[in-house]
């Protein structure tokens, strides 16, 4: 990213884009009820994600410079995930959130990482989050080994 620019968002939903004399890129743009929660900046895609209050994820590839423009890349709701990881988010620290980070696919797609774990990509055809990374799993695969190194040294 040309990082020509700053992100600034408001308890009430609104985005400021600025470049870094303060002048204003675009209008106010509205994304929704409450505050907006995160920015995840993706420097080698040009992008910028951003996670309002109410679940829902916007990216954006942004292009600063002389010709400042902005194409979206995504924009959909991940409250359900949001929801399915809130009590181990809260079990590890509430004060952090749910959404640990998000990142962006070869094909320009958001994958989510939970504080759970828990990673989820969307499938632009089935237009679905897809889990791609169980932590259950992943933890109860680590507890049968362990199960099995134990009885092992047992013998």
């Amino acid at each position: 990213m040309d990082e020509g620019f700053i992100a600034l968002g408001t308890l009430t939903g609104k985005l400021h884009l600025v470049d870094l004399q303060g002048h204003r890129l675009l209008p106010d743009v509205v994304l929704g009820e409450g505050p907006i929660l995160s920015f995840f900046f993706h420097q080698l895609k040009s992008a910028l994600s951003i996670l309002s209050a109410s679940g829902e994820l916007f990216i954006w590839k942004i292009s600063s410079g002389s010709n400042f423009d902005v194409e979206e890349l995504f924009a959909g709701s991940i409250t359900k995930l949001i929801d399915d990881n809130a009590i181990a988010a809260a079990e590890l620290d509430a004060d952090l959130g749910v959404v640990h980070k998000i990142e962006l696919s070869d094909d320009n797609l958001p994958i989510v990482i939970m504080r759970s774990g828990n990673v989820y990509k969307f499938h632009r055809s089935l237009r679905q989050w897809l889990l791609i990374v169980d932590a259950k799993a992943i933890h109860a695969e680590v507890r049968i080994a362990e199960y099995i190194v134990q009885r092992t040294w047992r013998l």
